[in-house]
């Protein structure tokens, strides 16, 4: 899964920062790994707009959707919609 993210202002890195702290011990008991992250620096084709991409590797297609019904991801996920825009 690759995953494009673009911060809210005034605090939106930070709040995120809390999601990805919590999601890293759910990829672990899922299986999934977190191939790659990093901030973006430009963009050389076209006009994107994002702060960091995530590369995410699932053991199944089905697993991402099985993490989202999980108590401790319901319990974290409200940083991810506090930290980004889009």
């Amino acid at each position: 899964m690759v995953n494009l993210l673009k911060f809210k202002p005034d605090g939106g890195e930070a709040e995120y920062a809390k999601y990805a702290a919590g999601i890293q011990p759910i990829l672990n008991k899922l299986g999934a790994k977190l191939l790659f992250a990093g901030k973006t620096e430009f963009c050389l084709i076209g006009n994107a707009d994002w702060d960091m991409v995530a590369l995410v590797q699932y053991p199944k297609k089905r697993t991402l959707f099985e993490m989202s019904l999980l108590p401790e991801y319901r319990a974290i996920h409200h940083h991810r919609e506090a930290g980004l825009e889009g």
